[in-house]
């Protein structure tokens, strides 16, 4: 089959310089196979004194409960 169209869950994080754990509930997936991506956009033309120098995405799970 096909995908769909991608889907945004859960909020952004935004304005953040520190670490910070995110969960999002997949329960409506429950049973389906699913993709999964992170977006990362920088606030800023690239070369600004304050430019985003990228993120880093530690320890994912995926968890049924």
């Amino acid at each position: 089959g096909t995908w769909g169209a991608w889907v945004n869950e859960g909020t952004s994080v935004v304005n953040t310089s520190s670490w910070s754990l995110k969960d999002v509930d997949l329960t409506a997936y429950a049973d389906k196979i699913i993709r999964i991506a992170f977006f990362h956009a920088a606030s800023r033309p690239f070369g600004g004194s304050d430019e985003s120098t990228g993120w880093y995405i530690d320890d994912v799970a995926i968890v049924k409960f």
